[in-house]
């Protein structure tokens, strides 16, 4: 059960953060490549040490 919410924790900021509902990416291997992304962009934003107030003001 708490690795659901997990789950549901990092889709949440995915979808905040990056607008990941909304993309409009659907052909051949876009939505794949978008996804490695915005995580390897996400997994960055949290090892910056300059924080900013949220993530959507650093990114």
């Amino acid at each position: 059960m708490r690795s659901h919410w997990q789950v549901e924790s990092m889709h949440w900021v995915l979808d905040m953060t990056f607008r990941e509902d909304e993309s409009r990416i659907r052909k051949k291997r876009g939505p794949l490549a978008f996804n490695v992304m915005r995580k390897i962009a996400m997994a960055l934003f949290k090892q910056d040490d300059t924080q900013k107030e949220n993530d959507r003001a650093g990114r």
